[in-house]
């Protein structure tokens, strides 16, 4: 490991990242598991553990933007490290795993809380998710983007129910995406498609 890190050092000339594992993690229950997966992806192949959340972000929709916020760390830094296997000091790496571990327990709170009935922003305050992320979610995955681009090459400017019946599919291809059953799609929270969303991507497409 302390050669691991030294290589990194000679290759990470990013800034130093100033949040701490302990700052990520705070004011939330589970640590003690979400250390010990922590420690053993730090004891693990770097770039294996960057692929398995490269992919893992890709398939619940979460931007880069959002691991930087939570984390502190350089983007253009971040960005290398997940898509080339650019070196990462160890210290950077436990805060991108950090941010991995309490996310991946949130995702799958938010889907277990939706059985319950609950709407989209219930469900995501319920699971722990801070309001500033639910702020910043939003991004349209390409499950949904492929049904929206097929749809205006036959309609412009869909009707209202022509909306709304998009508005399933689009979620129900976001669950599948992620393994879940649509009927849960409450769980996707921030990233819960709407009829208004939907009606805004129409109306920037026709400018």
């Amino acid at each position: 490991d302390k050669r691991e890190d030294h290589d990194a050092d000679q290759y990470d000339c990013s800034p130093t990242a100033e949040k701490t594992i302990d700052d990520i993690l705070k004011g939330s229950p589970g640590n003690d598991e979400r250390r010990a997966l922590i420690d053993n992806l730090l004891r693990q192949d770097p770039w294996k553990a960057a692929k398995n959340i490269k992919n893992y972000m890709g398939r619940h929709n979460i931007p880069q933007r959002e691991v930087v916020d939570s984390t502190g760390l350089n983007q253009s830094h971040l960005s290398q490290h997940l898509n080339k296997g650019t070196p990462m000091k160890n210290q950077k790496r436990g805060l991108l795993y950090a941010w991995w571990a309490k996310k991946k327990d949130e995702v799958a709170a938010q889907f277990k809380i939706a059985q319950s009935g609950m709407g989209a922003e219930q469900v995501e305050e319920a699971a722990g998710v801070s309001p500033r992320a639910r702020r910043n979610r939003f991004k349209w995955g390409p499950a949904s983007q492929q049904i929206l681009y097929d749809a205006y090459q036959h309609q412009r400017n869909p009707t209202k129910e022509e909306r709304e019946e998009l508005v399933k599919k689009c979620n129900r291809a976001e669950c599948n995406q992620r393994g879940v059953s649509p009927s849960h799609a409450n769980g996707l929270g921030s990233n819960l498609v709407t009829e208004v969303r939907v009606y805004n991507w129409f109306a920037n497409r026709r400018k």
